[in-house]
């Protein structure tokens, strides 16, 4: 059967199910035959094999009852990165990539400093974030002392090499042994395996280990949902995703305020914390002293906290 055959056949067949069919299908055959979009749009009629025309078709059976594209073919693109998914963790959002420039805006703001800065990302889950970051301040084109900067558009074009630099100490931390393994597999892939990995509840692992020194730097895209906010997520969303990534309590703010509590109890000095939250959550962050950005539509979606 061609590409267009096969095209045609599972947009009907998704429809019911899906907001975007013929991207679904496009994925899918990308993932199947090893090609590129441009490949599957420029041959029509490539003809399929008869193996890979019944994996095309496993991968359309499971898209019909609602599975996440990014679970029947164990990848997400983020930040201009792709990254490998599975079941054990959640899939990465494009608003969290507004979280990755906050995060690298004020890192930049720390390029002059005399000590070091311990990046920490926690409940690092596929550790998306933390990859993002720090392939950016450690690519062979950032130079501390120099205070020279690759563009963000840069870092998402070209294929950037990385180097262990003295200046950051990155640790990805998660209370999953398998998100762990996840996190550790794109470390891999996208050679920032200096990050340090550690399994545990929120920051506590790290407080066994911090230097009191360096500045801390926080990122935390912790479960935020509260009770409605879950009930009412999207099935692919509900049905597939791991409940203990999405749901934070009955207000949402189980496991910030456990955060928080954690910070101010250890007496972190030099500590900013940047987090994506629901904006159930404004009242509650701005009374803590958080400041509050809005994403590219307008909503409230990120806190951010300066000591």
């Amino acid at each position: 059967m061609t590409i267009q055959n096969l095209t045609q056949k599972s947009n009907k067949m998704l429809n019911a199910t899906s907001t975007t069919p013929s991207l679904d299908t496009v994925v899918f055959l990308c993932a199947v035959l090893d090609q590129t979009k441009e490949f599957i749009f420029a041959n029509p009629n490539f003809e399929v094999s008869n193996e890979q025309e019944k994996k095309f078709w496993g991968m359309i059976e499971r898209r019909k009852k609602n599975e996440p594209v990014a679970y029947i073919i164990n990848k997400k693109e983020f930040f201009g990165l792709d990254f490998f998914i599975n079941k054990n963790v959640l899939i990465p959002r494009p608003e969290t990539e507004m979280l990755v420039e906050e995060i690298i805006h004020n890192l930049n703001c720390e390029l002059n400093c005399d000590h070091s800065i311990d990046v920490i990302d926690v409940g690092t889950g596929s550790g998306c974030i933390i990859s993002s970051i720090a392939k950016y301040l450690v690519s062979n084109n950032l130079y501390c002392s120099e205070n020279i900067l690759p563009s963000i558009e840069q870092v998402k074009s070209q294929k950037l090499k990385v180097k262990r630099t003295t200046k950051y100490n990155f640790f990805a931390i998660d209370s999953s042994a398998e998100s762990l393994e996840v996190a550790k597999k794109n470390f891999k892939t996208h050679g920032v395996n200096f990050i340090q990995t550690l399994q545990g509840n929120l920051l506590k692992p790290y407080l066994k280990i911090k230097n009191t020194d360096n500045t801390v730097v926080i990122i935390a895209n912790l479960p935020y949902l509260n009770d409605e906010e879950y009930e009412n997520t999207s099935p692919d969303v509900k049905n597939f995703e791991p409940k203990s990534a999405l749901y934070g309590g009955v207000d949402g703010l189980k496991y910030i305020k456990e955060l928080l509590e954690q910070i101010a109890k250890n007496g972190l000095n030099k500590t900013k914390i940047v987090m994506e939250i629901s904006p159930s959550q404004v009242a509650f962050l701005q009374n803590n002293g958080f400041e509050i950005k809005k994403d590219l539509f307008g909503v409230s979606r990120y806190a951010i906290f300066i000591t």
